[in-house]
């Protein structure tokens, strides 16, 4: 029996985050809860879900230059250019955060992303503020807080679709959640 594509990506982002915790918790319980996002809001897009899988992988996983281009190289031979695209557009170019800092870094990033990496992007940020990775309340509100400054500048300056919508809204309210503690 083969494995359909989006097991072969959990196959892959396991194996690339194996040794990976999240606040005391597997790794892998991110991506699997960014796919469930995902999934619910395009049941029909496949390479978009595969991409939630695999969204972190080159960015966590690989620390030289080469070996982030030959995992890329990697995803688009396995599971073709558009979630190679995907990925390549959701890993973040770590120099250039630290020179211009978070909010900046992450404003320009979120306008200059495809839709469908935008989505997956609004998915992570949704994932991370709702605090299922047992993140010290603190830790938590200020990369909530980080997310909320850049979708402000975000929502001013780009017209968003549907799902980056409902997306968005659902920040708000794991936001709101997170402030009336």
């Amino acid at each position: 029996m083969t494995m359909s594509t989006v097991e072969r990506a959990i196959k892959l982002a396991t194996e690339q985050h194996k040794d990976q915790t999240l606040n005391g918790k597997p790794y892998i319980a991110h991506p699997e809860l960014v796919y469930e996002i995902v999934k619910e809001l395009k049941p029909n897009d496949e390479a978009s879900q595969v991409a939630a899988w695999l969204h972190d992988v080159v960015e966590d996983t690989v620390d030289s230059i080469l070996g982030k281009a030959i995992l890329l190289s990697r995803i688009e031979i396995s599971f073709g250019e558009k979630v190679a695209e995907l990925v390549r557009e959701l890993t973040e170019n770590d120099i250039e955060r630290k020179q211009v800092g978070k909010v900046a870094y992450d404003t320009q990033s979120y306008l200059k992303l495809s839709d469908d990496a935008l989505t997956l992007r609004l998915a992570d940020r949704l994932s991370h503020t709702r605090n299922i990775f047992s993140m010290s309340a603190e830790d938590t509100y200020k990369n909530a807080m980080v997310t909320k400054l850049v979708l402000e500048n975000v929502t001013k300056y780009r017209k968003l679709n549907k799902e980056q919508l409902e997306l968005v809204d659902k920040f708000h309210k794991a936001f709101d959640k997170l402030t009336t503690r």
